[in-house]
């Protein structure tokens, strides 16, 4: 068995508390330690008030805790899940069970441990020695971390029924019933029935069908070659382990969070970033669950890190399963408005008691007609007309391929106002034609460019086996020339430098070529560009046109620092690319504007180019100006210095950067968006 290690002496405590970060959240998850409380007034209780008490119990873990008393040797814990304050989940009461002097439990299909000395901890591993496990580290590792495998609990039907009767909804029509059919009117208590029985199907139909998309969507399972004991052989990819050395094969999914060692590899990650633009991958890069491998090298390894509900995927199903922070809830909001109504129908009830005991002196009577008022005010067929409203609303959205893993959902979506969309392949299409080279002002085939300008076409790209960027694929189709080249080294593309530089070796010279986007290129080419290039470059971004631009030098040292070998560039020439707008775009943005929800481009696209797009759309209006940011002495300076208030006054459209952005203040934003 794996031993964890024991720092410290033992403490002595009520309760813990630790931050963890996964998907983008940072959160805090605390812990009380419980026992069970054999009191025998609870047990009273539960039995005098003919079980209402434990309906509360079940309803409220409020309640739930009167039943238990704080322990330093529990048997229960009470988990909160808080970000910033705020409840992230429903609170939890669940079992633990003893591990020697830890205490161990699972939570949202996550292992935890609590150590002797209160720490809170993920159960995963955290060092790793790159060598290949034995067969008994493997099945010891599987007994602590568990299958590699995610699977939602499923429940039975029974289960599901029973819940669904115990619902406060339910309850109160059977509370319905009741009072109706001791007053004699069988016929509405009858329908009542009908009514809640109707409710409690289509319920169970809905969840049901909801808890089966959401198993079908996260669970996979396929066969992976996995070395162990300097051995390979194929396994199920479940009964992979954190430590595993997996060969990465060519149209397969990773079924894991890990690292490559050896090799390359194109991963699409589209299902977890939305970006259809396929990554390359190589030694000491992270490779996700989830993510398809398009193509790979034939000696590419990756070692497991993480696997299950631990991965990215898994952090990214369990958001989507459990998270309910900052979130809308329409349930809650009716039971707000049920609250009050049953408030007043409280008092109507108490009212209309004494006043029919007064004239009748029937106290039964007069008891059961006061409870008919409360019944009424609180219409008894509200659940069912929700229920079929969301089942009707589920049908239409299926018409048009859209499923819905979150019924209770589709009442919120009414509330949206704004929607932001992508450029590349959201608004455009996914695919990209060069339209031709600029060199000086000319614009060329790419075939008729100069020799060394042919050779970077062909050579600065991040393809392996044709798979990768569409951007990239057009730039390598566009060039017919071959050429003998040998790569020397790579450095790949970074968002934040904005450009990609590879080393070859060619007719016997170093030869570093870089390629990156225009702006940037201006800064490391500046002495060698033509006298016409920034007017040129912003004719075609204002057209709509993407822009690549290629400069090279010849080094000594392929082992030079990265900023040494993309300083003093020689310009080659700039790429022109064609990105149609989809034909369906334009009318999309038009419907929504009609509705007045508005909409807003994201893109990490130059901002000349995405505000010709947006115009196209109907995003902003193409009749009207656009007023840009920049950032001057860290501040947020606009076209023209217009200030704030005149862009409000005005009505102007707004385009800004990433940089613009950040500087932008809230009051700003909130203008922008209009917000209410």
């Amino acid at each position: 068995m794996i031993e964890l290690p024991i720092l410290g002496d033992k403490v002595e405590d009520t309760q813990t508390q630790e931050y963890f970060e996964e998907f983008n959240e940072r959160y805090e998850l605390r812990v009380y330690y419980y026992e069970e409380d054999n009191n025998f007034m609870i047990k009273m209780l539960r039995i005098v008030s003919l079980g209402l008490f434990s309906l509360f119990e079940n309803w409220f873990v409020s309640v739930s805790l009167l039943s238990f008393q704080k322990s330093t040797d529990p048997t229960h814990l009470l988990i909160q899940k808080m970000k910033d304050g705020k409840r992230m989940s429903r609170d939890k009461i669940i079992r633990c069970k003893r591990d020697g002097d830890r205490i161990k439990f699972k939570y949202e299909y996550i292992n935890f441990l609590i150590t002797p000395q209160n720490q809170l901890k993920k159960l995963e591993l955290i060092n790793y020695d790159y060598n290949e496990l034995s067969k008994y580290e493997a099945q010891q590792r599987q007994i602590l971390y568990g299958e590699n495998i995610m699977q939602i609990e499923e429940c039975t039907r029974s289960e599901i029924l029973f819940k669904e009767i115990l619902s406060p909804f339910n309850i109160f029509q059977v509370f319905s019933f009741i009072v109706w059919s001791l007053d004699d009117y069988y016929l509405y208590a009858f329908l009542i029935g009908i009514l809640t029985i109707t409710q409690i199907t289509i319920s169970l139909y809905d969840l049901e069908q909801q808890n089966h998309k959401i198993r079908e969507m996260i669970y996979y399972e396929s066969s992976v070659i996995v070395h162990r004991d300097h051995h390979s052989f194929n396994i199920s990819s479940k009964d992979l382990v954190p430590g595993d050395i997996v060969e990465v094969t060519p149209k397969s999914m990773v079924t894991f969070d890990g690292q490559i060692i050896n090799g390359e590899a194109v991963f699409n990650e589209a299902i977890l970033t939305g970006e259809s633009t396929p990554i390359l991958k190589t030694i000491n890069m992270e490779i996700f669950s989830g993510c398809s491998c398009l193509s790979a090298s034939s000696n590419c390894r990756a070692l497991v890190k993480s696997i299950g509900f631990n991965t990215i995927k898994g952090s990214l199903a369990r958001y989507i399963l459990f998270n309910n922070s900052y979130t809308y809830s329409f349930q809650k909001e009716s039971l707000k408005y049920l609250i009050v109504l049953g408030f007043l129908g409280a008092i109507l009830s108490i009212t209309n008691y004494f006043i029919r005991l007064k004239s009748t002196k029937n106290q039964f009577k007069s008891t059961i007609e006061a409870l008919e008022i409360f019944t009424i005010l609180i219409p008894p067929s509200l659940p069912t007309a929700l229920g079929a409203g969301l089942q009707v609303a589920i049908q239409r959205l299926k018409a048009n391929n859209i499923f819905c893993i979150k019924p209770d959902k589709i009442n919120v979506s009414g509330m949206v106002n704004l929607i932001g969309f992508d450029k590349t392949g959201t608004l455009t299409e996914s695919t990209l034609k060069v339209l031709g080279c600029v060199e000086k002002e000319l614009l060329l085939n790419p075939n008729h460019c100069k020799e060394i300008m042919q050779l970077a076409l062909k050579s600065c790209h991040t393809l392996v086996g044709g798979c990768g960027d569409s951007l990239e694929i057009a730039m390598l189709e566009c060039c017919q020339q071959q050429f003998e080249f040998e790569y020397q080294k790579a450095y790949q593309f970074e968002a934040n430098l904005q450009r990609m530089t590879v080393i070859i070796k060619y007719k016997g010279k170093l030869l570093a070529i870089t390629k990156g986007s225009s702006e940037i290129m201006e800064r490391l080419c500046f002495s060698t560009l033509p006298d016409q290039f920034t007017s040129t470059v912003n004719n075609y971004l204002q057209e709509g046109y993407r822009l690549i631009s290629f400069g090279y030098k010849e080094i000594s040292d392929v082992d030079q620092e990265r900023k040494y070998i993309e300083n003093g560039l020689q310009f080659l020439g700039t790429l022109v690319f064609v990105n149609h707008l989809r034909e369906d775009s334009r009318q999309l943005i038009e419907q929504l504007n009609s509705i007045n929800i508005k909409c807003v481009m994201v893109t990490g696209d130059n901002i000349l180019t995405s505000i010709n797009i947006a115009k196209q759309c109907q995003i902003v209006d193409p009749n009207q100006p656009v007023i840009t940011g920049q950032i001057i002495n860290d501040k947020l300076v606009f076209d023209n210095n217009i200030n704030v208030e005149e862009i409000e006054q005005m009505n102007y459209q707004v385009a800004l950067t990433g940089d613009s952005w950040e500087c932008a203040d809230k009051v700003f934003v909130n203008i922008i968006f209009e917000y209410p």
